[in-house]
């Protein structure tokens, strides 16, 4: 199954870890399972001092050595899980960061975020079921079945028959239940995309007066969740009522036959004592097991999915260094976005260190689309990128800074936003920050350059947002900017400040502006223009 083959190729550095454990688990079940076995063996005689002292003697050593096994699986096992889905979320994070962006644009943020949470967490459980269900579930059933055998194999292979049909049937009503399940996880999905989008723009929810709108909505899917629960509960307890049935006739057929046997061929009660005890346990490791099926049968539903999204897990690629190069051409580009009939082109476009370009057109022309492709977010369904003769691909990822016009900030502290992990002088940021009049703002804050900006930055205007970023961008310190409207939210006077502050600090480095302001002409001595969606030079 692709969630066991995902599991397995995703343990890495915890590997050696997870076979211990398992070990672990292994043994300490063999150790539970012989305490009723030595209680049993040791009534079925005269039960005499002798006995007493051995029995106490053997009972207290396998409790005892179990004590420290349990130890074990309970500090290293139960942590296992979510240490396993940590790592398996990082390992989908760097996955993720490194697709094209039409492929994460195809789906909602919130629906991918959810397999991936279904996924982690649904094989980390896994792993500890593994641990202490799937290993005592084996042991006990092997050795239960050994006992019988020893006493009738006929009630033996009667035991084994039931328990096969008890793994088919319930291997078989889990399959069923996966479509019922994966439904549920869309609709939970889509009621969490709605809430998301609610929630993040409740400020805009209450300045058009939409309450009502917004709550019906979520409401809506609400209820078309609900109703997905109640359809999976109902199949959950026909399932649970068809295996009980089952398990109850292996276990009434097991306690008659031996109350015969002590009937009528005058065996030891504690033959009963034996059966009955190992009967529990093993009866509570197979509904263990049955509900593992269900729970694998989900996890592998969610991996399918998350895989149909985003491809098979693979260990990430060590990033790029940062690269010179002499030349970027655009050869015959052309870009269509799906169920659009508009495409856009691009002729011939080529950029050397030290450019200086200024793109403008109508919104809708492609302009912020050319920046996605020359950055390698998209990639055209026609043409070329070229750097230095040679198709692109991740060669300019360290050397690129791109600088959109909707700029979002992180919700951590104002300093961590603009140096992103860098060192820098306090006196070196606020002379930055005075030079884009943000300086007076940020020292009005309580908490200065260490204020959380919140969600998206949603604690900043647009203005102040999108100065942030460009600054956020220049401190990056790279080779290429592409800047897409950098003055799109602010006053005449703040605009002046940013051109200067543009021109003074980007005046060495390669730059390809989009902008409507002609403010930026004199800093850019190369024009384009987009007209019916073609990049031409002016």
């Amino acid at each position: 199954m692709s969630a066991l083959k995902l599991l397995s190729s995703n343990l890495d550095h915890l590997r050696s870890r997870f076979a211990l454990i398992v070990l672990v688990g292994l043994i300490d079940s063999i150790i539970c399972f012989f305490v009723p076995v030595a209680l049993s063996d040791f009534t079925r005689s005269d039960f005499s001092t002798q006995h007493f002292l051995t029995l106490s003697i053997l009972v207290a050593s396998l409790y005892l050595s179990s004590l420290p096994l349990q130890y074990v699986l309970r500090k290293w096992g139960e942590s296992f899980a979510s240490l396993f889905a940590s790592h398996l979320r990082l390992k989908y994070f760097r996955h993720l960061e490194q697709l094209p962006a039409t492929r994460l644009l195809a789906h909602h943020s919130a629906y991918v975020l959810s397999l991936v949470g279904s996924v982690s967490d649904g094989l980390g459980g896994l792993c500890v079921e593994i641990f202490w269900g799937l290993t005592r579930t084996a042991v006990n059933l092997l050795l239960f079945l050994i006992f019988a055998a020893r006493e009738s194999t006929v009630i033996a292979s009667t035991n084994f028959g039931i328990l096969v049909v008890f793994v088919a049937v319930s291997t078989r009503l889990s399959f069923r239940m996966v479509p019922l399940v994966s439904e549920l996880n869309h609709r939970r999905a889509s009621l969490g995309e709605r809430y998301i989008d609610f929630a993040t723009n409740i400020l805009t929810i209450r300045k058009l007066g939409i309450q009502t709108f917004a709550e019906q909505k979520l409401q809506l899917g609400t209820d078309s969740t609900n109703q997905q629960v109640l359809k999976v509960q109902a199949f959950h307890a026909t399932r649970w009522f068809i295996l009980h049935f089952l398990f109850g006739c292996a276990y009434l057929t097991t306690i008659i036959f031996m109350l015969s046997r002590i009937a009528f061929h005058g065996a030891s009660p504690a033959l009963l004592v034996l059966f009955v005890a190992t009967f529990s346990m093993v009866k509570g490791n197979v509904e263990r097991l049955s509900e593992n099926f269900k729970t694998l049968f989900e996890v592998n539903t969610y991996t399918a999915n998350l895989t149909a999204i985003a491809g098979e897990l693979q260990a990430s690629a060590p990033r790029p260094p940062a690269t010179s190069w002499h030349r970027i051409e655009c050869v015959d580009l052309a870009f269509t976005y799906g169920g659009q009939s508009k495409t856009i082109r691009v002729p011939n476009f080529t950029l050397t260190p030290g450019d200086k370009v200024l793109i403008s057109g109508q919104s809708g022309q492609g302009k912020t689309t050319f920046i996605h492709i020359l950055c390698g977010f998209f990639s055209p369904q026609q043409g070329r990128v070229l750097i230095d003769a040679e198709p692109a691909h991740e060669q300019l990822s360290g050397s690129t800074v791109v600088i959109a016009q909707e700029s979002e900030l992180f919700n951590i502290s104002l300093r961590d936003n603009l140096l992103l992990g860098r060192q820098l002088s306090d006196e070196l940021l606020n002379a930055r920050l005075e030079e884009l009049d943000l300086l007076s703002w940020i020292q009005s804050l309580d908490n200065g350059l260490d204020t959380r900006v919140g969600e998206r930055g949603i604690k900043v205007s647009a203005g102040q947002r999108q100065r942030l970023n460009l600054l956020r961008g220049l401190l990056l310190d790279r080779s290429l900017y592409l800047i897409d409207e950098p003055t799109a939210h602010m006053d005449p006077f703040t605009e002046k400040r940013v051109i200067a502050f543009i021109s003074k600090h980007l005046s060495s480095k390669t730059v390809l502006i989009v902008s409507h302001r002609p403010g930026f002409e004199e800093f850019c001595p190369r024009k384009y223009s987009f007209q019916d969606h073609i990049l031409e030079p002016i």
